[in-house]
């Protein structure tokens, strides 16, 4: 499982939601956030490009205004996973 985001609300959900710390890879297309760690989870940012060489099955989309460009994006290196997008709703 991937989370796409390393922003705040990225980084909120993976530090408050149980099991967050066991997310595989988070992705941002920040180049400047590549190779840095997600803060109390640990986890490393990564690029886009970097699910192509090591699939997930499931890629969770903190900001639905971009599910349809994450979706290309996942297109385009080769990955067909699952896009669940978190919205905070109940």
């Amino acid at each position: 499982m991937a989370l796409w985001g390393a922003g705040s609300k990225g980084v909120t959900f993976l530090n408050l939601v149980e099991g967050g710390d066991r997310v595989d890879a988070v992705v941002d297309v920040n180049p400047r956030k590549h190779g840095l760690h997600v803060p109390g989870t640990g986890q490393a940012v990564v690029a886009p490009e970097t699910l192509g060489e090591d699939p997930v099955d499931v890629v969770l989309v903190m900001n639905p205004l971009y599910e349809d460009e994450i979706r290309a994006r996942l297109d385009g290196v080769g990955v067909a996973a699952d896009v669940v997008t978190v919205t905070g709703e109940r």
